[in-house]
């Protein structure tokens, strides 16, 4: 009597939050030699564009996203970063904006407060090593949805880039305080 082995699909561990970050680190950097990614909600929409935009599977029960000040928000996206960053695999540069207003380009920023700053994004050695295993298990489809986000508006101006979310996606900018929302 044999036992029966399980698929190999049932026997693959799936990425979670963290993991599609990592993946779009690696993709940013991999794509365009850029070794940070700007800002939170470019992470963000990013990650919403890949959700909406391709079939990568199961992205969807990994992160949900809300209508919220800038549009679709997910705090699984925040949640993962501080927790990636946390167990040393990015690194996240948070820039006082006030003191820093020569390194901007039209980029919208982040209130906190009375201050202005920016999270910057970039993969540690052991997040590359962790995102090249990640390439190596998961399917080819999944690696070139997340390629084609990251290269069709990974570059793309912030403001130009929520301009294009908010008009594909109008049912996401209901509480956006951002002043391309059409409420």
């Amino acid at each position: 009597m044999g036992v029966s082995q399980p698929s190999a699909r049932a026997a693959e561990v799936e990425p979670d939050a963290e993991d599609i970050i990592l993946l779009i680190l690696e993709s940013n950097e991999r794509l365009f030699g850029k070794k940070q990614l700007r800002g939170i909600t470019r992470l963000e929409k990013l990650a919403f564009l890949l959700q909406k935009e391709t079939g990568f599977e199961g992205i969807a029960q990994l992160l949900v996203f809300t209508p919220y000040l800038f549009g679709p928000y997910s705090v699984q996206i925040k949640n993962a970063a501080d927790f990636l960053e946390g167990i040393h695999l990015i690194d996240v540069e948070v820039i006082d904006l006030e003191r820093s207003e020569s390194e901007l380009e039209e980029e919208f920023l982040t209130d906190v407060g009375d201050r202005r700053m920016e999270y910057r994004y970039s993969l540690l050695e052991r997040g590359r090593r962790v995102a090249a295993m990640w390439r190596e298990s998961l399917p080819a489809s999944d690696l070139a949805a997340i390629d084609l986000i990251v290269g069709r508006y990974g570059t793309m101006a912030l403001n130009q880039l929520i301009r294009y979310v908010y008009r594909k996606y109008p049912e996401t900018t209901v509480k956006s305080i951002h002043p391309e929302a059409n409420h």
